[in-house]
């Protein structure tokens, strides 16, 4: 299964170290803010990403980008995993509620 990234830190160290220790998973793309050497193809735009890689699922670890990488997963229908809270305000959740009904939001923790 090939999966697409979306943030760097502990949280995204560690899912990558149990992801590369199970057969059958590849990391497609690495989405970030900024440009850096991260070990792999790196994007500035998860729209852009999803288009080339057409991963299977999207993991993201950046709690300050969640809400958009919410919404481009959901359009490009790809499921996408994201941390508790996925928003930072209530009004930002309230806004989510129509991503979260297609089914391919899943919300950690």
């Amino acid at each position: 299964m090939k999966y697409v990234q979306v943030g760097l830190g502990s949280r995204a160290a560690a899912f990558r170290r149990v992801l590369a220790g199970l057969p059958g998973f590849e990391r497609a793309g690495l989405v970030l803010k900024r440009t850096r050497a991260a070990g792999g193809r790196t994007y500035d735009s998860l729209a852009s990403c999803l288009t080339e890689t057409r991963p299977d699922f999207v993991m993201c670890f950046r709690p300050a980008s969640t809400p958009d990488t919410l919404r481009v997963a959901v359009e490009h229908g790809v499921p996408v995993l994201a941390w508790a809270p996925p928003a930072r305000t209530a009004r930002e959740l309230t806004a989510l509620a129509d991503v979260v009904d297609s089914g391919l939001v899943h919300v950690a923790e």
